[in-house]
Protein backbone atom coordinates (compact mmCIF):
# COMPACT_ATOMS: atom_id res chain seq x y z
CA UNK A 1 0.00 0.00 0.00
CA UNK A 2 1.16 3.49 -0.47
CA UNK A 3 1.78 5.86 2.44
CA UNK A 4 -1.25 7.86 1.49
CA UNK A 5 -3.48 5.15 1.26
CA UNK A 6 -2.27 3.56 4.89
CA UNK A 7 -2.33 7.25 6.39
CA UNK A 8 -6.00 7.53 5.24
CA UNK A 9 -6.76 3.85 6.63
CA UNK A 10 -5.25 4.81 9.90
CA UNK A 11 -7.35 7.98 10.01
CA UNK A 12 -10.23 6.45 9.66
CA UNK A 13 -9.80 3.36 11.74
CA UNK A 14 -7.97 5.85 15.14
CA UNK A 15 -8.36 8.74 16.59
CA UNK A 16 -6.28 11.12 14.54
CA UNK A 17 -5.48 15.02 16.29
CA UNK A 18 -6.47 16.70 13.52
CA UNK A 19 -5.95 20.28 15.37
CA UNK A 20 -3.76 21.31 17.69
CA UNK A 21 -0.01 21.60 18.93
CA UNK A 22 0.15 18.94 22.40
CA UNK A 23 -1.81 16.21 22.37
CA UNK A 24 -2.73 13.31 24.89
CA UNK A 25 -2.74 9.73 24.43
CA UNK A 26 -3.15 7.02 26.08
CA UNK A 27 0.16 4.79 27.06
CA UNK A 28 -2.25 1.59 27.03
CA UNK A 29 -3.81 1.90 23.52
CA UNK A 30 -2.41 5.31 21.54
CA UNK A 31 -5.50 6.48 20.97
CA UNK A 32 -5.87 10.38 21.59
CA UNK A 33 -8.07 12.28 23.79
CA UNK A 34 -8.36 15.21 21.27
CA UNK A 35 -11.00 16.82 24.30
CA UNK A 36 -7.23 17.25 26.10
CA UNK A 37 -5.49 18.21 23.04
CA UNK A 38 -3.83 21.66 23.30
CA UNK A 39 -4.49 24.29 21.07
CA UNK A 40 -1.98 27.30 20.15
CA UNK A 41 -1.16 29.46 17.82
CA UNK A 42 2.44 29.05 17.91
CA UNK A 43 5.43 27.02 18.76
CA UNK A 44 5.46 24.74 21.73
CA UNK A 45 8.55 24.30 22.92
CA UNK A 46 9.08 22.61 26.29
CA UNK A 47 6.89 20.62 28.81
CA UNK A 48 7.41 19.95 32.34
CA UNK A 49 5.09 18.35 34.75
CA UNK A 50 3.85 20.39 37.70
CA UNK A 51 4.71 18.05 40.48
CA UNK A 52 0.68 17.78 40.77
CA UNK A 53 -0.65 15.67 37.61
CA UNK A 54 -0.93 19.11 35.70
CA UNK A 55 1.89 20.70 33.60
CA UNK A 56 3.43 23.78 32.25
CA UNK A 57 4.24 24.65 28.38
CA UNK A 58 6.02 27.36 27.15
CA UNK A 59 6.84 27.84 23.50
CA UNK A 60 6.18 31.13 21.08
CA UNK A 61 2.17 31.62 20.71
CA UNK A 62 -0.47 34.12 21.82
CA UNK A 63 -3.03 31.91 22.48
CA UNK A 64 -4.14 28.43 23.89
CA UNK A 65 -7.00 26.57 23.09
CA UNK A 66 -8.88 30.43 22.05
CA UNK A 67 -7.73 32.01 24.96
CA UNK A 68 -4.99 34.89 25.40
CA UNK A 69 -1.93 33.18 26.74
CA UNK A 70 1.88 34.65 26.38
CA UNK A 71 4.05 32.11 25.24
CA UNK A 72 3.37 30.44 28.82
CA UNK A 73 0.60 28.42 30.27
CA UNK A 74 -0.61 25.86 32.74
CA UNK A 75 -2.98 22.54 32.49
CA UNK A 76 -4.12 21.68 35.58
CA UNK A 77 -4.32 17.57 37.12
CA UNK A 78 -8.27 17.49 35.53
CA UNK A 79 -6.71 18.89 32.41
CA UNK A 80 -8.02 22.07 32.50
CA UNK A 81 -6.25 25.36 31.25
CA UNK A 82 -5.68 27.29 34.58
CA UNK A 83 -5.82 30.91 34.45
CA UNK A 84 -1.60 31.17 34.94
CA UNK A 85 -1.01 34.09 32.45
CA UNK A 86 2.12 35.83 33.78
CA UNK A 87 2.58 37.88 30.29
CA UNK A 88 6.43 36.60 29.15
CA UNK A 89 7.77 39.49 26.52
CA UNK A 90 9.65 36.68 24.29
CA UNK A 91 10.08 33.20 23.67
CA UNK A 92 10.05 30.49 26.51
CA UNK A 93 12.65 27.74 25.71
CA UNK A 94 12.94 25.54 28.58
CA UNK A 95 11.05 24.84 31.53
CA UNK A 96 11.68 22.66 34.96
CA UNK A 97 9.75 22.45 38.19
CA UNK A 98 11.54 21.96 41.49
CA UNK A 99 10.24 21.76 44.99
CA UNK A 100 7.58 24.29 43.92
CA UNK A 101 9.77 26.59 41.92
CA UNK A 102 9.11 26.72 38.38
CA UNK A 103 12.48 27.58 36.67
CA UNK A 104 12.30 29.68 32.85
CA UNK A 105 14.68 30.26 30.59
CA UNK A 106 14.37 31.55 26.75
CA UNK A 107 14.67 34.60 24.95
CA UNK A 108 12.46 37.17 26.77
CA UNK A 109 12.64 40.87 28.37
CA UNK A 110 9.83 40.92 30.84
CA UNK A 111 7.61 39.39 33.13
CA UNK A 112 4.46 41.02 34.03
CA UNK A 113 5.54 44.39 34.61
CA UNK A 114 9.34 42.84 35.66
CA UNK A 115 12.51 43.22 34.43
CA UNK A 116 13.66 39.71 34.01
CA UNK A 117 15.47 38.97 31.15
CA UNK A 118 16.10 35.46 29.94
CA UNK A 119 16.23 33.28 33.06
CA UNK A 120 13.52 33.66 36.24
CA UNK A 121 12.06 30.92 39.10
CA UNK A 122 8.38 31.42 39.60
CA UNK A 123 7.32 30.95 43.25
CA UNK A 124 4.17 29.02 42.69
CA UNK A 125 3.20 29.19 46.89
CA UNK A 126 3.52 32.76 46.91
CA UNK A 127 3.09 33.44 43.17
CA UNK A 128 6.26 35.94 43.06
CA UNK A 129 8.71 36.00 39.86
CA UNK A 130 12.33 36.79 40.86
CA UNK A 131 15.99 36.37 39.01
CA UNK A 132 17.22 34.25 42.23
CA UNK A 133 17.01 30.82 43.64
CA UNK A 134 17.22 32.40 47.32
CA UNK A 135 16.23 35.51 48.91
CA UNK A 136 18.71 38.13 48.86
CA UNK A 137 21.40 36.29 46.72
CA UNK A 138 22.05 36.92 43.29
CA UNK A 139 24.94 35.24 41.13
CA UNK A 140 25.78 36.86 37.64
CA UNK A 141 25.41 34.40 35.32
CA UNK A 142 25.54 34.03 31.68
CA UNK A 143 22.65 31.43 31.11
CA UNK A 144 20.81 33.86 28.84
CA UNK A 145 23.51 32.54 26.30
CA UNK A 146 23.21 28.61 26.89
CA UNK A 147 21.37 25.98 24.82
CA UNK A 148 20.28 23.78 27.64
CA UNK A 149 20.06 23.61 31.47
CA UNK A 150 19.21 20.66 34.20
CA UNK A 151 18.30 20.64 37.61
CA UNK A 152 20.52 17.61 39.38
CA UNK A 153 21.40 16.89 43.38
CA UNK A 154 20.65 21.01 44.31
CA UNK A 155 23.20 21.72 41.52
CA UNK A 156 21.82 23.54 38.42
CA UNK A 157 23.98 22.17 35.15
CA UNK A 158 23.81 24.82 31.96
CA UNK A 159 25.80 26.17 28.95
CA UNK A 160 27.11 29.23 28.56
CA UNK A 161 28.01 31.44 25.26
CA UNK A 162 30.14 34.31 25.85
CA UNK A 163 32.19 35.86 22.36
CA UNK A 164 31.63 31.74 20.95
CA UNK A 165 33.19 30.16 23.86
CA UNK A 166 30.66 27.63 25.00
CA UNK A 167 31.42 26.48 28.70
CA UNK A 168 29.75 23.75 30.59
CA UNK A 169 28.87 25.67 34.26
CA UNK A 170 27.07 24.40 37.89
CA UNK A 171 26.93 26.03 40.59
CA UNK A 172 24.88 24.79 44.00
CA UNK A 173 21.08 26.85 43.41
CA UNK A 174 20.64 27.16 47.60
CA UNK A 175 23.91 28.02 48.23
CA UNK A 176 23.95 31.71 49.92
CA UNK A 177 27.05 32.25 48.11
CA UNK A 178 27.36 30.42 45.01
CA UNK A 179 30.59 29.89 43.14
CA UNK A 180 30.26 28.67 39.37
CA UNK A 181 32.66 25.55 38.28
CA UNK A 182 33.24 25.55 34.35
CA UNK A 183 34.59 23.19 31.63
CA UNK A 184 35.75 24.95 28.74
CA UNK A 185 34.43 23.21 25.37
CA UNK A 186 37.19 24.45 22.45
CA UNK A 187 35.32 26.50 19.75
CA UNK A 188 31.99 27.38 19.24
CA UNK A 189 29.92 23.96 20.70
CA UNK A 190 26.72 23.66 21.07
CA UNK A 191 24.85 21.14 23.63
CA UNK A 192 21.38 19.51 23.06
CA UNK A 193 20.91 17.04 25.84
CA UNK A 194 22.35 15.94 29.12
CA UNK A 195 21.72 13.32 31.08
CA UNK A 196 22.48 12.46 34.46
CA UNK A 197 23.26 8.65 36.22
CA UNK A 198 24.60 8.35 39.64
CA UNK A 199 27.65 10.93 39.55
CA UNK A 200 28.30 11.16 36.18
CA UNK A 201 26.90 13.41 33.46
CA UNK A 202 26.18 12.18 30.02
CA UNK A 203 26.45 15.25 27.39
CA UNK A 204 25.43 15.18 23.94
CA UNK A 205 25.67 17.99 20.79
CA UNK A 206 28.01 19.25 18.27
CA UNK A 207 31.52 19.53 20.13
CA UNK A 208 34.46 18.31 19.14
CA UNK A 209 36.54 19.13 22.18
CA UNK A 210 36.38 19.49 26.20
CA UNK A 211 39.27 20.63 27.78
CA UNK A 212 42.20 18.74 26.56
CA UNK A 213 39.87 15.60 26.20
CA UNK A 214 39.02 15.20 22.46
CA UNK A 215 35.19 14.30 22.66
CA UNK A 216 33.52 14.13 19.20
CA UNK A 217 29.83 15.21 20.15
CA UNK A 218 29.66 12.83 23.04
CA UNK A 219 30.91 12.83 26.44
CA UNK A 220 30.67 11.57 30.27
CA UNK A 221 31.86 13.87 33.05
CA UNK A 222 32.71 12.41 36.96
CA UNK A 223 30.07 14.72 39.05
CA UNK A 224 32.43 14.39 42.06
CA UNK A 225 35.86 16.21 40.34
CA UNK A 226 34.03 17.76 37.76
CA UNK A 227 36.83 16.09 34.97
CA UNK A 228 36.08 14.07 32.09
CA UNK A 229 35.56 10.88 32.01
CA UNK A 230 37.42 8.10 29.53
CA UNK A 231 34.01 6.88 27.79
CA UNK A 232 33.91 8.14 24.41
CA UNK A 233 31.32 6.59 22.13
CA UNK A 234 32.84 9.05 19.15
CA UNK A 235 29.52 10.10 16.89
CA UNK A 236 30.61 11.14 13.35
CA UNK A 237 27.22 13.66 13.56
CA UNK A 238 25.59 15.32 15.91
CA UNK A 239 23.21 13.57 18.30
CA UNK A 240 20.37 15.46 19.23
CA UNK A 241 18.79 13.52 21.81
CA UNK A 242 19.05 10.98 24.08
CA UNK A 243 17.05 9.07 27.22
CA UNK A 244 18.47 6.33 29.44
CA UNK A 245 16.83 2.85 30.63
CA UNK A 246 19.25 1.10 32.86
CA UNK A 247 22.68 0.44 31.55
CA UNK A 248 21.30 1.30 28.11
CA UNK A 249 21.46 4.73 26.72
CA UNK A 250 19.66 5.45 23.57
CA UNK A 251 20.70 7.70 20.95
CA UNK A 252 19.39 9.82 18.14
CA UNK A 253 20.69 12.45 15.60
CA UNK A 254 22.24 12.76 12.13
CA UNK A 255 25.16 10.71 12.80
CA UNK A 256 25.87 6.87 10.74
CA UNK A 257 28.58 5.73 13.10
CA UNK A 258 28.61 5.82 16.95
CA UNK A 259 30.27 3.12 19.39
CA UNK A 260 32.40 1.57 17.25
CA UNK A 261 29.27 0.62 15.15
CA UNK A 262 27.38 1.64 11.88
CA UNK A 263 24.08 3.09 13.42
CA UNK A 264 21.55 5.25 10.55
CA UNK A 265 20.11 8.40 13.74
CA UNK A 266 19.59 6.68 15.95
CA UNK A 267 21.77 3.52 18.64
CA UNK A 268 21.65 1.88 21.85
CA UNK A 269 25.23 2.54 23.90
CA UNK A 270 26.47 0.67 26.79
CA UNK A 271 26.99 3.33 29.60
CA UNK A 272 30.17 1.34 30.84
CA UNK A 273 31.64 0.53 28.01
CA UNK A 274 30.75 2.98 25.19
CA UNK A 275 30.07 0.62 22.63
CA UNK A 276 26.82 0.03 20.39
CA UNK A 277 24.83 -2.80 20.09
CA UNK A 278 23.64 -4.45 16.72
CA UNK A 279 20.62 -2.86 17.18
CA UNK A 280 20.00 -0.64 13.79
CA UNK A 281 16.34 0.00 12.98
CA UNK A 282 15.73 1.72 9.52
CA UNK A 283 13.84 4.82 9.73
CA UNK A 284 12.50 6.19 6.77
CA UNK A 285 9.97 8.90 5.60
CA UNK A 286 8.11 8.15 2.48
CA UNK A 287 6.83 11.53 0.66
CA UNK A 288 2.71 10.60 0.20
CA UNK A 289 2.70 12.36 -3.31
CA UNK A 290 5.88 10.83 -5.20
CA UNK A 291 6.53 7.99 -2.88
CA UNK A 292 9.81 8.91 -2.53
CA UNK A 293 12.20 7.68 0.30
CA UNK A 294 14.57 9.65 2.34
CA UNK A 295 16.25 8.48 6.11
CA UNK A 296 13.80 9.26 8.63
CA UNK A 297 14.79 12.27 11.28
CA UNK A 298 14.78 11.26 14.95
CA UNK A 299 13.53 14.72 17.15
CA UNK A 300 12.80 13.18 20.43
CA UNK A 301 13.43 10.04 22.51
CA UNK A 302 11.88 9.07 25.82
CA UNK A 303 11.58 6.26 28.16
CA UNK A 304 9.43 5.07 30.65
CA UNK A 305 8.56 1.82 32.19
CA UNK A 306 10.39 -0.39 29.96
CA UNK A 307 9.63 1.51 26.62
CA UNK A 308 11.50 3.59 24.46
CA UNK A 309 9.01 6.03 22.79
CA UNK A 310 10.46 7.34 19.88
CA UNK A 311 9.46 11.01 17.50
CA UNK A 312 10.49 12.53 14.61
CA UNK A 313 9.79 12.98 11.07
CA UNK A 314 9.46 9.18 9.61
CA UNK A 315 6.71 7.28 8.08
CA UNK A 316 8.14 3.66 8.38
CA UNK A 317 10.58 1.52 10.46
CA UNK A 318 11.68 -1.25 8.52
CA UNK A 319 8.52 -2.55 6.79
CA UNK A 320 5.97 -1.53 9.26
CA UNK A 321 4.41 2.26 9.19
CA UNK A 322 4.39 4.30 11.50
CA UNK A 323 2.72 8.22 11.51
CA UNK A 324 5.81 9.98 13.54
CA UNK A 325 5.65 8.23 16.41
CA UNK A 326 6.52 4.80 17.45
CA UNK A 327 7.31 2.55 20.74
CA UNK A 328 9.74 0.20 21.03
CA UNK A 329 10.41 -2.75 24.08
CA UNK A 330 13.92 -1.72 26.03
CA UNK A 331 14.24 -4.95 27.57
CA UNK A 332 14.35 -6.95 23.48
CA UNK A 333 14.67 -3.44 21.24
CA UNK A 334 11.76 -4.93 19.48
CA UNK A 335 9.14 -2.83 17.74
CA UNK A 336 6.43 -2.47 20.07
CA UNK A 337 2.24 -2.90 18.46
CA UNK A 338 1.19 -0.05 20.34
CA UNK A 339 0.34 2.53 17.64
CA UNK A 340 -0.29 6.01 17.70
CA UNK A 341 -0.99 8.74 14.61
CA UNK A 342 0.70 11.99 14.53
CA UNK A 343 -0.39 14.05 11.68
CA UNK A 344 3.04 16.17 12.40
CA UNK A 345 6.58 16.11 13.06
CA UNK A 346 6.50 15.21 17.00
CA UNK A 347 9.43 17.46 18.73
CA UNK A 348 8.53 16.88 22.41
CA UNK A 349 7.41 13.72 24.42
CA UNK A 350 6.56 14.02 28.13
CA UNK A 351 4.89 11.41 30.58
CA UNK A 352 1.70 12.53 32.06
CA UNK A 353 -0.10 10.98 34.90
CA UNK A 354 -0.17 7.26 35.14
CA UNK A 355 -1.97 6.37 31.76
CA UNK A 356 -0.97 9.03 29.33
CA UNK A 357 1.83 10.36 27.15
CA UNK A 358 2.00 14.29 25.89
CA UNK A 359 3.47 14.82 22.81
CA UNK A 360 3.85 18.33 20.25
CA UNK A 361 3.92 18.20 17.08
CA UNK A 362 3.65 20.38 14.21
CA UNK A 363 0.48 20.57 11.52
Amino acid sequence: LSIRRQRQMCIRDRVLPITGKASIISIQTGDVNITNNIRTDGEIKTITPDGNGGYYLGGNFREVNGNPRTNICHIDAQRNLTSFNPNIQGTVNELFFDNGKLIIRGNYWRINNLDLQNFAVYYTASGEFTSSFINDSEINLSISEGERFRLYNGRLYYISKVNNQSKLCRFQIYSAFPSVEQLNFVGNSSVSEMLFRNDTAFIFGNFVQIGSALRNRTAAINLNSFSVLPWYPNANGTVSTAALDGNKLFLGGSFSSIGGRPCEGIAVIDVTSALANEWNPSFTNINEIDNRSSVGIINKLFTDNGKLYVGGIFTNIGSEYRSYFARFNTNDLSLDNWFSVADGSVKIIEKMGNDSVSYTHLT
